[in-house]
């Protein structure tokens, strides 16, 4: 399913291996102590596939079985943004494998592995033979996910990338979606959806078969992965203090067609709560009007266009207002590097 969360007001604006390359000239500059608070500018447009851990259940319904209407995933003790592992001792990879085995049960019990709320919980179900000759157990699931976004930046000390500024969420269970596995291929921008009040546009292309890095986390700030390289072109750039933003002209980078990465005017109009525990630290209003005239404000895929304020990277756009597309939320630049940097040893 190629689809991601987006609530009624505010919509994040994505249209949500381990490699090392030390002859990239670039960061074998930029690796080393002295430059641990400086990246590398993204605004690349990339794309993203993204493999969950198990099937994950996003609805449970009702079906008729005879002359009644059953649903044994809700009698079992199944609930939505359960993440299905096992069943009938097997490892769970896709959802055809899962639909399989419960297809060939023939009714019988079986036994589900699942993850919930990071706890490991065993559960017995019983499928039922339905109307249409076929055992079922009432649950709809998801195993992948697939979309257009932005980097934000590469971190040449760690050889990571960071993008979008915001965690790819179902667009059902409006949660975040558990990694298994997932890559960043590069992407092509070929047409653009404008923003008008009431609906988020987005920028429109496709997924090319280049692969460009791979996904290590997926978090309420953003993605993160391993990137393989960058070009020799891209800028560096010293990562702001929080007390260091203030409202007032800013500019954005990102890519909006297939002339590459562009920079954009903007300013910040409000901050807000700057700590890690929110991706909407402060406000940005577009004012740069070639762009205004082309995309009609933020569109989804312009999630992670990194933000620029006196010559620092201060933040990362990440949704847009439904009812004023011309405007806002990011998050700020040092949250989004400190959040990964904290699980660094973990995941490496």
């Amino acid at each position: 399913m190629k689809r991601f969360y987006k609530c009624t007001r505010v919509a994040t604006v994505f249209l949500i291996c381990l490699n090392f390359i030390f002859a990239n000239p670039v960061c074998a500059y930029a690796a080393d102590n002295n430059n641990k608070n400086y990246v590398y500018l993204g605004g690349d447009s990339f794309g993203i596939k993204m493999f969950t851990k198990g099937a994950l259940i996003v609805k449970l319904e009702e079906f008729n079985c005879e002359n009644e209407k059953v649903c044994p995933a809700i009698r079992s003790g199944l609930k939505v943004n359960d993440n299905i592992i096992m069943a009938d001792n097997k490892a769970i990879s896709s959802n055809e494998q899962f639909e399989k085995i419960i297809e060939n049960s023939n009714g019988k019990k079986i036994k589900l592995k699942i993850i919930r709320n990071d706890k490991e919980i065993s559960v017995n179900i019983t499928p039922k033979l339905c109307n249409d000759n076929n055992y079922k157990i009432g649950a709809w699931v998801r195993d992948s996910c697939a979309g257009i976004g932005t980097i934000s930046y590469y971190d040449c000390n760690n050889m990571t990338y960071a993008a979008l500024g915001h965690g790819i969420c179902d667009i059902d269970t409006k949660e975040l979606m558990p990694l298994e596995t997932g890559e960043v291929v590069s992407a092509k921008i070929n047409g653009i959806t404008k923003s008008t009040s009431g609906n988020a546009g987005t920028l429109n292309g496709y997924l090319t078969e280049k692969n460009i890095g791979d996904i290590n986390l997926n978090s309420e700030l953003g993605i993160y992965g391993k990137f393989y390289s960058i070009s020799s072109d891209k800028q560096k750039l010293e990562i702001a203090k929080k007390d260091e933003i203030k409202t007032g002209e800013v500019v954005f980078y990102s890519t909006i067609d297939n002339s590459g990465v562009q920079e954009f005017e903007a300013k910040i109009i409000s901050i807000g709560d700057t700590s890690d525990k929110t991706n909407k630290n402060f406000v940005i209003e577009i004012t740069d009007k070639e762009l205004l005239n082309k995309t009609g404000g933020i569109v989804q895929g312009m999630s992670g266009s990194p933000v620029v304020q006196n010559g620092k990277l201060v933040g990362i756009i990440n949704h847009v207002f439904v009812n004023e597309p011309n405007k806002g939320y990011c998050v700020i630049a040092e949250n989004m590097k400190s959040n990964f940097e904290t699980k660094l040893n973990i995941l490496y």
